[in-house]
């Protein structure tokens, strides 16, 4: 079974912008990205965007279904050009800065 592992650099990410790299701001910023992506995940039934595993420390979100590799490495065509393959970075380059006013509205 292949599984799609997404890594973030969350304490860089967090440092660059000046917010500290605490546990309660990474879990934040691992649920919004969750939550962010969802809109960008390939859609049929839900089943790939509805399983997706966000790790304790909030640095990891697993999409652990057997073809979520595939979809997320291979160019897929879908009927919703925002979904597709490389769907966090989908989401970064068009919600970035929400995602961080997001994060400094919660300091």
């Amino acid at each position: 079974m292949m599984k799609a592992r997404v890594e973030l650099s969350v304490s860089g990410i967090l440092s660059r912008r000046g917010l500290g790299a605490s546990g309660r701001l990474r879990k934040q910023l691992g649920q919004q990205v969750l939550r962010r992506c969802d809109k960008y995940v390939p859609y049929d039934t839900g089943r790939l965007k509805n399983t997706a595993v966000l790790s304790p420390e909030g640095g990891r979100i697993t999409y652990v279904q057997p073809y979520a590799a595939r979809q997320f490495y291979e160019n897929y065509r879908h009927r919703d050009p925002n979904r597709g393959d490389h769907w966090h970075r989908r989401m970064l380059s068009r919600e970035r800065e929400a995602l961080l006013a997001a994060l400094r509205r919660s300091l």
